[in-house]
């Protein structure tokens, strides 16, 4: 019997489909037939109620209805990687139509974005259900191109429509050991040295320290795609976005150039500096190579520079913190 012949599936550009965001993709999103398509990979049944829909001096792209539950959804869009402006898009059009059901589509999503609706739904908890989904065009030989909707974080309990579907935000079972294997040697010294109260680990892949300082400031240790990190984590609240930025204008900028940079060769590691103006959060991480599937010794390694940076990290940026936030709630 002859083998029959395979097709080759390939991955189409977006734009050669949608060549504009919001005249092409977001009306073609909007209809019905695609709405249901977004929904089938999110296990939700969604109906279309407006485009464009005005919230206040601004436009939520697609406002649609979760049929089940009644709860309202707002989408937003966009045909090209995640960033920040959509992010806080997102949040200012749910929050002015008290949506409790929220979609950001995106061909692509940086790690700090996944982990930000990560963020969102661990806060939230059930009260509100963040999803960021990936959109793909994709076709077989000279077909014509279909639609892939891949959901990379969803919310806390949130069950797979497909049980094959594995979200990248979160570490399989057998990770999870990895992890925590990883991490409990590191917080069983951070305990010992008095730099936590934290006695076990958590079976994931970032492990979260308190700054002593207050409940939205903490220092993190973790891994993502790029490689291992360790960063300082401000949420200022929402609602608070003037805050947070006050607050990193004067941490960014409280720093004489010398200073800075001996206290960059007292690190290994690239800097990084990531303020979200549109939303209430940044970040200032310290980043360097390294993976949880590295062999024994450079895991052991990575542990070290943990366990030797975070407490740096917190006597570099607590006082200066502390600092600043004093005279600003003093304003």
């Amino acid at each position: 019997m002859a083998t029959q012949e395979l097709g080759r599936i390939s991955e189409v550009n977006l734009t050669d489909i949608w060549p504009d965001e919001a005249q092409d993709f977001t009306v073609w999103l909007s209809k019905p037939e695609n709405l249901q398509l977004l929904g089938a990979s999110l296990g939700l049944e969604l109906e279309f109620v407006g485009r464009e829909v005005p919230v206040g001096p601004f436009r939520l792209d697609i406002l649609a209805r979760e049929r089940e539950s009644g709860r309202e959804v707002a989408i937003e869009n966009q045909l090209y990687q995640s960033d920040h402006s959509h992010l806080g898009q997102l949040m200012t059009y749910a929050a002015g139509r008290q949506a409790h059901v929220l979609i950001w589509v995106a061909s692509s999503f940086t790690s700090q974005h996944r982990a930000a609706v990560d963020w969102f739904n661990q806060w939230t908890q059930r009260q509100i259900d963040c999803y960021a989904v990936e959109i793909h065009a994709v076709k077989i030989g000279d077909s014509m191109a279909a639609p892939e909707f891949v959901p990379v974080a969803v919310p806390l309990n949130w069950i797979a429509p497909n049980p094959r579907l594995t979200i990248p935000s979160r570490p399989s079972l057998e990770d999870s050991q990895l992890y925590q294997e990883f991490f409990q040697p590191l917080v069983n010294e951070l305990n010992k040295s008095g730099f936590t109260d934290e006695t076990e680990a958590k079976a994931d892949r970032d492990q979260r320290f308190a700054s002593g300082l207050r409940d939205y400031i903490s220092y993190y240790a973790g891994f993502d795609e790029e490689g291992v990190w360790v960063y300082l984590w401000f949420v200022g609240g929402r609602g608070r976005h003037k805050f947070s930025n006050q607050v990193y204008d004067a941490l960014n900028g409280d720093w004489e150039q010398a200073e800075w940079e001996q206290i960059e060769n007292e690190f290994t590691g690239t800097w990084h500096w990531d303020r979200w103006s549109n939303w209430w959060l940044f970040s200032v991480s310290l980043r360097k190579e390294g993976s949880i599937d590295d062999p024994p010794q450079k895991l052991s390694e990575t542990r070290v520079w943990m366990l030797e940076t975070l407490p740096k990290f917190r006597d570099v940026f607590n006082p200066r913190l502390e600092k600043i936030l004093a005279e600003l709630e003093e304003e």
